[in-house]
């Protein structure tokens, strides 16, 4: 059963990459989305509240920020999309021809690059191919679990960072389900490790089957499963843990015509604003404490 959240975050829908331009002159805007579209996917903000929002909404990739902004300097946003996106590529540019001054907004940021006011377009072109290269450097930890091709552990702890992230920003309640397939070490042990192999794939299938295309689901560890179900709160969360119980009953498995009985544990936290301190390791420690 499946069902949609309005508010549900966007992924990359091609192989594009997201690039976010904040600049306060429209014409600039205008000009770096025509020059831009055909290769990247761009989104644009003229204030850094807007573009914060963004990054919060979007999974963006490369951040071009000009330093002179209304609310605040380029660099100081920067600086806090370093805290809270840290494997996003920072690329700052300006009029400004203080030497001086530049350094300190690329050291305060820690920024990719610095580029000055006007610019050619081949030499945006070559900063973005080198800022690609890096962002792919930065992420080059395996995103999907080989056997399940379920989100993998590090891409989990990115995305429950995140989540949390958000739920601290727009006051919203997420959950937390993490699953346990009991003993199944003896089931390797007595079955073969391909037995064990076979019953990880049935839960992940299961579990692809009942989340929404908001949430995200993946492998924590070797019989630990996680998944986020986002802006849900406790009465969302034990609809889906019913439907998952419901599943698992119907689930079943042999092999060569012998049965292999198997269980599964879950265990539950529900997040939200109040829990602004709370970290990842502090989630996963109060999930693995219930199993």
């Amino acid at each position: 059963m499946h069902h949609q959240n309005s508010n549900q975050l966007t992924e990359m829908s091609s192989d594009k990459f997201h690039v976010l331009i904040v600049d306060d002159e429209e014409g600039i805007l205008r000009s770096l989305q025509l020059d831009l579209r055909k290769h990247y996917q761009v989104f644009t903000a003229n204030n850094t509240f807007k573009a914060m929002e963004i990054l919060y909404q979007e999974d963006i990739q490369i951040i071009l920020c000009d330093e002179k902004m209304p609310l605040e300097r380029g660099s100081d946003f920067l600086a806090k999309v370093k805290v809270n996106f840290p494997q996003r590529v920072r690329i700052l540019f300006s009029g400004y021809t203080d030497i001086q001054a530049v350094q300190k907004a690329v050291n305060s940021a820690n920024v990719f690059k610095f580029l000055f006011k006007p610019w050619n377009f081949q030499e945006l072109q070559e900063v973005l191919i080198e800022a690609k290269k890096y962002y792919q450097l930065l992420n080059s930890t395996p995103y999907f679990d080989n056997l399940t091709q379920l989100k993998s552990a590090p891409a989990l702890r990115d995305l429950l960072e995140r989540e949390i992230k958000r739920s601290r920003r727009y006051q919203h309640e997420f959950s937390c389900v993490m699953l346990d397939i009991k003993d199944l070490h003896m089931i390797n042990q007595l079955h073969g490790a391909h037995a064990g192999d076979l019953i990880i794939q049935q839960v992940s299938n299961m579990i692809l089957h009942e989340i929404r295309d908001s949430d995200f689901a993946g492998r924590w560890e070797e019989d630990h499963f996680l998944i986020l179900l986002t802006e849900t709160n406790a009465s969302g969360m034990q609809v889906f843990l019913q439907r998952c119980r419901q599943a698992m009953d119907q689930l079943s498995f042999e092999l060569e015509g012998t049965p292999i009985p198997f269980e599964i544990t879950f265990a539950t936290t529900v997040l939200s604003e109040k829990n602004c301190e709370i970290t990842v390791d502090h989630v996963i420690n109060r999930l693995q404490n219930q199993l």
